[in-house]
Protein backbone atom coordinates (compact mmCIF):
# COMPACT_ATOMS: atom_id res chain seq x y z
CA UNK A 1 0.00 0.00 0.00
CA UNK A 2 2.86 2.09 0.81
CA UNK A 3 3.96 2.08 -2.95
CA UNK A 4 1.28 2.79 -3.92
CA UNK A 5 0.80 6.11 -2.17
CA UNK A 6 4.19 7.22 -3.69
CA UNK A 7 2.71 6.19 -7.30
CA UNK A 8 5.33 3.05 -7.59
CA UNK A 9 1.99 1.39 -9.05
CA UNK A 10 -2.01 1.11 -9.32
CA UNK A 11 -2.06 -2.61 -7.66
CA UNK A 12 -4.35 -2.98 -4.60
CA UNK A 13 -3.26 -4.98 -1.91
CA UNK A 14 -6.72 -7.72 -1.03
CA UNK A 15 -7.27 -8.61 1.92
CA UNK A 16 -8.86 -12.64 2.09
CA UNK A 17 -11.27 -11.63 4.99
CA UNK A 18 -12.07 -15.27 5.71
CA UNK A 19 -14.09 -15.89 9.32
CA UNK A 20 -13.10 -12.00 9.95
CA UNK A 21 -9.64 -12.54 9.73
CA UNK A 22 -8.26 -9.21 8.81
CA UNK A 23 -11.19 -7.35 10.45
CA UNK A 24 -8.75 -5.69 13.65
CA UNK A 25 -6.42 -4.45 10.62
CA UNK A 26 -9.27 -3.22 8.81
CA UNK A 27 -10.85 -1.37 11.88
CA UNK A 28 -7.30 -0.35 12.24
CA UNK A 29 -6.92 1.24 8.93
CA UNK A 30 -10.69 2.93 8.85
CA UNK A 31 -9.53 4.72 12.37
CA UNK A 32 -6.81 6.12 10.81
CA UNK A 33 -9.00 8.09 8.13
CA UNK A 34 -11.89 8.76 10.86
CA UNK A 35 -8.60 10.59 13.24
CA UNK A 36 -7.29 12.01 10.02
CA UNK A 37 -3.80 10.25 10.26
CA UNK A 38 -4.30 9.01 5.87
CA UNK A 39 -4.22 11.96 3.86
CA UNK A 40 -5.87 9.75 1.01
CA UNK A 41 -8.84 7.56 1.38
CA UNK A 42 -7.20 4.63 2.64
CA UNK A 43 -9.76 2.05 1.03
CA UNK A 44 -8.83 3.23 -2.47
CA UNK A 45 -5.38 1.02 -2.08
CA UNK A 46 -7.20 -2.22 -1.23
CA UNK A 47 -9.92 -3.90 -1.59
CA UNK A 48 -11.52 -7.33 0.66
CA UNK A 49 -12.95 -10.96 -0.26
CA UNK A 50 -14.98 -11.94 2.40
CA UNK A 51 -15.00 -15.42 0.62
CA UNK A 52 -13.68 -17.37 -2.48
CA UNK A 53 -16.42 -15.90 -5.15
CA UNK A 54 -15.05 -12.53 -3.89
CA UNK A 55 -11.60 -12.97 -4.58
CA UNK A 56 -11.62 -14.66 -7.32
CA UNK A 57 -13.96 -11.57 -8.86
CA UNK A 58 -11.07 -9.40 -7.78
CA UNK A 59 -8.38 -10.90 -9.26
CA UNK A 60 -9.79 -10.66 -12.78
Amino acid sequence: MAAATLDYHQKKVIFYNINGFWNGILDFLNGLEEKRFAHHPLNSYFAVANNLRELIELLK
